[in-house]
C-alpha cells in the first residue's frame, strides 16, 4: 500500500549530504476529483466538522497523496494522536500513524 511506504520513510531523513535533495515533483500523485466519503463517526455541525470524540476538527479535505486525509488531533496535556482516512472510500487507516510521534518531545 503506498500508504505504508510513504510512513516508513518518515524516520528517513529528507537529505543528507551524500544524498540529492528530494523534490515532491519526484512523487507525482493523482488528485482523487469525485465527492469524497464522509469517516465514520465524523459530523457537519454548525460549528463546524466534529471527530468522534465530539471534538472539532478540522475540515475533512484530502491533504496527503491525492486521496488521504490526515489530522492531528490533542486530547488535552499533551496529548495528542493522529487520524488517517482515505477520503476516497471512506476507509479509516488510523493504524498506520500509531507510530509517528505524537509530540516533539516524544522524538
Amino acid at each position: 500500500m503506498i500508504i505504508q511506504k510513504l510512513f516508513k520513510g518518515y524516520e528517513s531523513p529528507i537529505e543528507s549530504s551524500d544524498q540529492r535533495k528530494i523534490s515532491f515533483h519526484d512523487y507525482p500523485v493523482t488528485m482523487f476529483k469525485g465527492n469524497i466519503r464522509i469517516p465514520k463517526g465524523y459530523t457537519h455541525k454548525n460549528a463546524g466538522w466534529v471527530g468522534k470524540m465530539n471534538k472539532i476538527v478540522d475540515p475533512l479535505k484530502i491533504n496527503f497523496t491525492g486521496q488521504y486525509y490526515i489530522a492531528l488531533h490533542s486530547c488535552g496535556a499533551q496529548c495528542r494522536y493522529y487520524t488517517v482516512f482515505n477520503l476516497q472510500n471512506g476507509r479509516d487507516l488510523s493504524k498506520l500513524a500509531d507510530n509517528l510521534p505524537s509530540s516533539p518531545e516524544s522524538e
